[in-house]
């Protein structure tokens, strides 16, 4: 799908702005648009409610500001809006079209915004109001170049906040096929996956199958329908979504994005489905702004079978295995094609499996040595000739063979010309054994990357899945708003450490260290986030972080001083097993400050791989690279809250600074009991909140109902509330 120019990149529906109708009377709103080069358009902007009868529309005339045409990291941060002017080395040169140019526009109304531009509610109060921007020429007010939804948020000014932390939201169009195949009853062309079904479960466990079935797609609109009666009763000002907001990007492995799982997921915000599309319901769309990052599954580009994680979706792993995972958008024949491509790549000299398993580089070595024989055999002559004919047909046979058939023929030459050599017929009968081994393991591999081949390709993951996502959801990678004295910070967590490209291009050199058992036995792998060296943006997190956390120090002062600094990533940087949170549970004793989390925990399980210790001294206040300061007081604004999610459970830890070192402590439960909220912000110290998922269920008894979300009030500077909730009404209204 080409890219259309001019276009808004931001703000956008998962990048929205928040402002009050009389900071965007006076100051008026920042516009970031991509132009063609060589082409000075005149554009204005309309502002339309995204929900009928809320709002009214009204005008904004743009002044153009600036081109846009650094993004590397400035020395020093004036607003953490300026963190929207970073462009991702991907966007730019990437996803928009060659030679793309990007502005900085103001946008301001060219009316006077009063109170009826905001939605009302119950008790004569204005609820904060959704608004779409198009993009319009002013020569041709009729022609709308591009529009984004949901962009613009109008607010009434006040103190308190409330928004919610949602996560793992695994949305995709067979979640809704797979349901239509389980639960609506045998269509005409469905009867023989029926007929398997029942033949698999037998009628009793397909009844099961039946009532426990978790569609993700509905969870998420059950939130979206609780969401909206959350923000008339309580005036709910935003969502935070940090990950894994799709499964994967495209429907099938050979997809080819006319309308992928990025297009799933905003129909079903936007509340723009059409019945019939895999689903009995319609979401009624989201009538507040959301604010999104990515996670590793939104890197990823293929469906991974449901046997798999058949637990998730509610199901027993045989009444998923082999079934569903016909609804595949792809012949069978497409997807056998794709599995031979996936094959070639993994095994191909140079891959993990060719070079670094045992014997591959001998394995290659010998073959290298073949190829110079037979060379040689050929030769200038016309002996060469015959020579080389006779090369032909025996050296492919010898490279099949390889050197457990070169090796007896060696011992025998050493036999009949060095009589009496029995070192050599020794060194030669180690080497055939060793060859016969070693090429047997190979083989093995072979055999089981050919086997999982569907499985390992659902690891495969690059900037590519999210195309639609930077153009339709949000242009940014990381990126950073406020609203009142509250400062968010999204950041990305890259994708699996583990991806399946890793084992085809030697990627070893990105890997930090990693648990086998997480990243390939387990459910939450590591993710690449922090990583320094990133081609995708040209400046460090770790570096990002600290500037913005020195801007608002200078801003709002090192301590609370009535502001709150909040951070929303996908994989945590802290988590446990769960083994380990078992024994922690059990050593928990009523310890306000919780279980000190020492050595004899692994605090790494399934997190982020890189910089950990520079990110954890952060959200104290201390900057690691300055010395072992022993002082309590934080040296840089500290961050209050860090919200995550990736491990599909709730986890719940605290840092604390003991003089030398951040340390980490295990609370079972963050709850507004024993004063513990306040103690975030008058102790020094800094919470680490893992929310359960929206979609999957979860194996651990505080996520094994989906859909979960954490409800959060900050007043002041003081988080009031952070509570999870599942209270999300079995059906929507």
């Amino acid at each position: 799908m080409s890219v259309t120019l001019p276009r808004i990149i931001g703000p956008n529906l998962g990048c929205p702005i928040i402002a009050s109708p009389e900071d965007v009377r006076s100051g008026g709103i920042q516009v970031l648009l991509a132009e063609p080069a060589g082409e000075n358009g005149s554009f204005s902007l309309v502002a339309r409610p995204s929900f009928g009868g809320e709002g009214h529309e009204f005008m904004l005339n743009l002044t153009k500001m600036m081109e846009v045409k650094d993004s590397c990291l400035p020395a020093k941060f004036g607003d953490v809006d300026e963190t929207r002017l970073l462009i991702s080395t991907t966007l730019r040169s990437a996803v928009l079209p060659d030679k793309a140019r990007i502005f900085q526009y103001n946008a301001i109304p060219n009316v006077p915004l009063r109170e009826n531009c905001l939605r009302s509610g119950s008790e004569h109060k204005w609820l904060p109001t959704l608004y779409d921007l198009s993009l319009q020429d002013t020569r041709q007010p009729q022609h709308v170049f591009h529009t984004v939804h949901h962009a613009l948020c109008l607010r009434q000014e006040r103190k308190e906040l409330t928004f919610v932390h949602l996560t793992d939201l695994h949305v995709s169009l067979r979640n809704d096929l797979f349901k239509a195949a389980l639960m609506e009853g045998p269509a005409r062309d469905q009867e023989s996956l029926f007929q398997k079904l029942r033949s698999f479960f037998g009628s009793t466990e397909a009844a099961d199958g039946k009532e426990t079935y978790i569609d993700f797609n509905d969870n998420l609109r059950r939130f979206i329908s609780h969401a909206n009666s959350l923000a008339d009763k309580e005036g709910l000002d935003f969502v935070l979504m940090s990950g894994d907001l799709v499964d994967f990007s495209e429907h099938g492995i050979t997809d080819t994005r006319k309308h992928n799982n990025w297009r799933t997921f905003q129909d079903i915000v936007l509340g723009s489905e059409t019945k019939g599309a895999g689903s009995d319901r319609t979401s009624p769309g989201l009538k507040v702004p959301l604010f999104s990052s990515t996670g590793n599954h939104d890197w990823r580009h293929f469906p991974y079978s449901v046997s798999v994680i058949a637990s998730a979706f509610g199901l027993k792993k045989r009444a998923a295995k082999g079934v569903l995972d016909q609804f595949w958008a792809d012949e069978q024949g497409e997807v056998s094609v794709a599995h031979k491509k996936f094959f070639d790549h993994m095994i191909a000299e140079g891959s993990l499996i060719s070079n670094v398993m045992l014997g591959g580089k001998y394995l290659h070595w010998v073959g290298d040595a073949l190829r110079k024989l037979r060379d040689w055999l050929r030769g200038p002559t016309p002996e060469g000739k015959v020579r080389g004919n006779l090369a032909d047909w025996l050296l492919p046979r010898l490279q099949k063979w390889q050197v457990q058939t070169l090796a007896p023929l060696a011992a025998g030459a050493g036999s009949h010309w060095l009589p009496g050599t029995d070192a050599l017929l020794k060194a030669a009968g180690v080497m055939a054994a060793v060859s016969v081994f070693i090429n047997g393991i190979v083989g093995v591999a072979k055999f089981l990357v050919r086997w999982r081949a569907p499985d390992l390709m659902a690891l495969e993951a690059d900037w590519k899945a999210l195309r639609d996502y930077f153009l339709f959801v949000n242009p940014y990678y990381n990126y950073a708003f406020r609203v009142g004295k509250n400062y968010f910070m999204l950041l990305d967590t890259g994708y699996d450490c583990l991806r399946a490209q890793r084992f085809w291009n030697n990627g070893r050199k990105k890997l930090g260290p990693i648990s086998i058992k997480d990243n390939i036995l387990g459910g939450s792998p590591d993710s690449m986030g922090f990583w320094a060296a990133n081609e995708f943006y040209p400046y460090g997190q770790i570096t990002w972080i600290q500037r913005l956390l020195e801007h608002i120090g200078e801003k709002e002062g090192t301590k609370n001083g009535g502001a709150t600094v909040v951070i929303g990533l996908h994989a945590p940087p802290v988590n446990l097993s769960e083994g380990q949170r078992k024994k922690a549970d059990r050593l928990l004793t009523s310890d306000p400050d919780g279980l000190l989390l020492d050595r004899q925990f692994n605090i790494r399980y399934g997190t982020i791989n890189h910089y950990l210790s520079q990110f954890l001294h952060l959200c104290l206040g201390k900057v690691e690279d300055a010395g072992n300061s022993t002082s309590q007081e934080p040296e840089i604004r500290k961050v209050d809250m860090v919200l995550a999610g990736h491990a599909h459970w709730k986890f719940e830890c605290s840092l604390r600074w003991d003089g030398t070192k951040p340390c980490v402590y295990y609370n079972k439960d963050f709850t507004p009991k024993q004063e513990s909220l306040k103690v975030c912000t008058e102790n020094s110290r800094s919470w680490i909140l893992q929310t359960p998922p929206c979609g999957p269920r979860g194996d651990d008894s505080d996520s094994a109902n989906p859909p979960y979300y954490r409800l959060i009030k900050v007043d002041a500077g003081r988080i009031k509330a952070a509570s999870v909730k599942s209270d999300v009404p079995k059906q929507p209204p």
